[in-house]
């Protein structure tokens, strides 16, 4: 089996969710993957949706933003 990328999760801490996210990544950890796990306080599904109204939206997407660009690692 191929090695798996690095992998982003953000997860808001109001999210449905998260419980879900969070064995994810337990799991995603076992199978060798590099793991970065954001927990957003506050947030809910989605959360990088409301760019437009919340400060938190936006430096989601610039955190995701940078872990694509491999600053994430």
């Amino acid at each position: 089996m191929p090695p798996l990328p690095p992998i982003l999760i953000q997860v808001g801490g109001e999210e449905v969710l998260l419980d879900d996210a969070r064995r994810y990544a337990v799991e995603a950890r076992k199978a060798g993957a590099p793991i970065t796990i954001e927990l957003w306080q506050g947030m809910h599904h989605v959360l990088q949706l409301d760019v437009k109204t919340l400060a938190n939206s936006r430096q989601a997407l610039d955190c995701a933003a940078a872990f694509m660009e491999g600053e994430g690692d």
